[in-house]
Parts: C-alpha cells; sequence; structure tokens
C-alpha cells in the first residue's frame, strides 16, 4: 500500500511538474507561478506581496499581472523621470509614441508636472498561452525602454 501511494505522489509531481514546463499552457493553468517557471530559466524574478511577478530584466524591472478573469496578462515598465524634458513635452512624446511606434503603450504622471514615465502591454490568452510567444513578448517590453530614452533624449519620435 505504502509503494502505492509512493508510485502515486511521484507521477503526479512528474505529471504537474510536466505541465509547468510545457510549451503551452492551457487558459486555466495560466498562474503567476507556472510563468515564473518559465522566466527562471532566463530571469530573475520574484512573486511580491500581490501576486505579481517582479522580472530582473536587462534593462530594468517587468511587473507582470495574470488577470485570469479576462484571460489576459498585464506586463508593466517604469521607465523614471526625465528631468530635461517638461511634462508637455514628455506628454506630447508619449503620445506620438504610442500613435506612431508600438503597441505598448507609453503615459506620464499626471501629478504636479512630474515627468515620471511607465508604459503597459496585455496579452491575451483566451486559447491558452505558448512560452516562445510569452518569453518573447518579455525581451520585446525590455528592449523598447532604450527606444523610448533615445525618443526623449532626442525629442522626436524616430521611424527606426
Amino acid at each position: 500500500m505504502k509503494r502505492l501511494m509512493l508510485l502515486a505522489a511521484v507521477c503526479t509531481g512528474l505529471l504537474f511538474s510536466t505541465t509547468l514546463r510545457a510549451e503551452t499552457l492551457k487558459a486555466d493553468d495560466v498562474t503567476a507561478g507556472a510563468l515564473k517557471v518559465w522566466l527562471s530559466e532566463k530571469y530573475g524574478c520574484k512573486v511580491d506581496e500581490d501576486g505579481d511577478l517582479i522580472v530582473n530584466a536587462k534593462n530594468g524591472k517587468i511587473g507582470i499581472s495574470v488577470l485570469s478573469k479576462a484571460s489576459a496578462i498585464r506586463f508593466w515598465s517604469n521607465y523614471g523621470s526625465y528631468d530635461k524634458r517638461s511634462h508637455e513635452e514628455m506628454v506630447r512624446l508619449a503620445n506620438q509614441f504610442n500613435d506612431r511606434k508600438r503597441l505598448l503603450r507609453v503615459s506620464i504622471e499626471p501629478k504636479g508636472g512630474s515627468t515620471a514615465s511607465s508604459c503597459d502591454y496585455y496579452l491575451l490568452y483566451p486559447g491558452g498561452l505558448d512560452r516562445a510567444n510569452f518569453l518573447t513578448t518579455i525581451e520585446w517590453i525590455d528592449g523598447l525602454k532604450p527606444v523610448w530614452e533615445r525618443t526623449v533624449l532626442d525629442g522626436e519620435v524616430k521611424d527606426k
């Protein structure tokens, strides 16, 4: 009996481990824990007090929230303040960037003339989530930070 219970526990563990390392997750299996397993192979990350993942990417931290009721993942990153640009210039640049450049949304803090900027992006997964697509999205978002910084420094959105 003990051997049967041990065998059942080992098989359950292997099955659960295989599910987490799968190349595609069913929509119901997309959780912060499953995504952390995918991320752990390439990035350092932790789960914060809200249950969101915080990824240590090359160009800074990227936050990830699993919105299971909407079958969506929200990615976000804070880009910081740029004191050499006025609040109005930053809003203009963010609007141009959002309109002409990317699917990502850059926003500027509305408070007291601050020039702090952040970005967010939503990835829908109603039919499930592909590992390669998820990890490529992380790389893409991480690569946008230097593009945004160059936009702020140049004062214009470049088409390249």
